[in-house]
């Protein structure tokens, strides 16, 4: 007849659905709004239009679940006052989106998001926690056909502990483009922690930071590995692409420092302005004893104002053993520092760890400054198959 029909809409709160079968209905498998509180669990959601809308409502629990087939999405939290909601433990699947939050302080954790047509996950609003810092709280988003996670509006949203890009940590299981991609401001990838740790490896891109991102931080992450950081597991194009500028890429502690290693091209590509990326080992593997080359440049800078390493030891990229230049400036950018790095060396120093073409290449680029006055401003820079420092114009 053509009527809109939900297979199930929960309005009066408190609520529990357990052990249903769901399926071809026009509208939602089931719909939650009126009232919070709802306990959905354990049930087949498959071939609705969505499987699960939670609409303006609080504190709902989705678990445990299998969702898959929908036309549209698997499941929606919506709008800024659907807050509280937790979706755990399910297995969301061959939707066109797995899950996408348009609302703010919902929580993802412990699902199998995979072979979802476009993103595994979509965050449109502020202070989702995808994952956590438990092996129960990692959610494992692999082999979508577009993103793994986007996030595409919202701020202070947290993506920590999940693989992406891989099932297991040992095999990729791609996602067709980013690993974790993202257009808003202020949010946080990865933690300072071995648990908040996210594995994003096997996809194209491992992190994609778009033009106007601003304020990102992408911390303590395997990017490029597999779990153990001990060998390559390729995203297939790069680990991290930044045009967007005054983000950070790595941090001071140990806990914050990322291993940008394995990659099929550039460990890191900036052509944003004003972002730091300090603390990481680019060509390594975790320990930073060994090459686990990106197969090009270690770092690539067509952007201005940006920041590689410091003056601090806990600064210090370790940038060696990459299959094109160490750094690379080029195409016009100014007021780029290379600051206190090791540059073709393992974290010790003492053992040499090659760039296969120069240690810091320059080209048709001015006012970039290699090392300073300042103590703890020198770059060690040696055992690199060209120049150390190569400048053109």
């Amino acid at each position: 007849s053509g009527t809109i029909v939900d297979g199930l809409r929960l309005t009066g709160g408190g609520s529990q659905v357990y052990g249903l079968d769901i399926y071809f209905f026009t509208d939602d498998g089931i719909d939650i709004r009126g009232a919070g509180g709802n306990t959905i669990a354990y049930n087949d959601l498959d071939l609705n239009d969505y499987g699960v809308y939670v609409n303006s409502v609080t504190d709902n629990t989705i678990r445990n679940n299998e969702i898959y087939n929908n036309r549209t999405l698997g499941v929606l939290i919506c709008c800024n006052s659907a807050t509280g909601n937790q979706i755990a433990d399910n297995d969301i699947h061959n939707n066109p989106n797995g899950v996408r939050l348009a609302a703010p302080s919902n929580t993802l954790k412990g699902n199998t998001i995979h072979a979802n047509t476009t993103d595994g996950v979509i965050l449109e609003g502020n202070s989702n926690t995808i994952g956590g810092t438990t092996t129960d709280a990692r959610n494992l988003i692999y082999d979508n056909g577009d993103d793994g996670v986007e996030i595409a509006n919202g701020s202070n949203n947290q993506v920590l502990g999940n693989y992406i890009g891989t099932a297991n940590g040992t095999s990729a299981a791609a996602n067709g483009e980013n690993g974790v991609r993202v257009l808003s401001s202020n949010n946080t990838i990865g933690g300072t922690t071995a648990g908040a740790r996210n594995i994003i490896s096997g996809n194209s891109y491992g992190v994609l930071i778009e033009a106007g991102a601003t304020g990102n931080q992408v911390l303590g992450n395997y990017i490029g590995t597999n779990a153990s950081g001990t060998a390559a597991l390729s995203n297939l194009y790069g680990g991290m692409s930044i045009s967007g500028s005054n983000n950070t890429v790595g941090g001071t502690t140990a806990g914050a420092r990322n291993i940008i290693s394995g990659n099929g091209g550039i460990g890191v590509y900036i052509d944003g302005n004003g972002n730091q990326v300090l603390g990481n080992y680019i060509g390594t593997n975790a320990a930073g004893t060994a090459a686990l080359r990106n197969d090009s440049t270690g770092v690539l800078i067509m952007g201005s104002n940006n920041t590689i390493g410091g003056t601090t030891a806990g600064a210090r990229n370790i940038i060696s053993a990459n299959g094109g230049d160490g750094v690379y400036i080029v195409g016009g950018p100014t007021g780029n520092q290379v600051l206190g790095n090791y540059i073709g060396t393992d974290a010790t120093g003492t053992v040499i760890l090659g760039n296969a073409v120069t240690g810091v290449g320059i080209d048709f680029a001015s006012s970039n400054a290699v090392g300073g006055t300042a103590a703890g401003a020198g770059n060690l820079i040696v055992g690199n198959s060209s120049a150390g420092v190569l400048v053109r114009d």
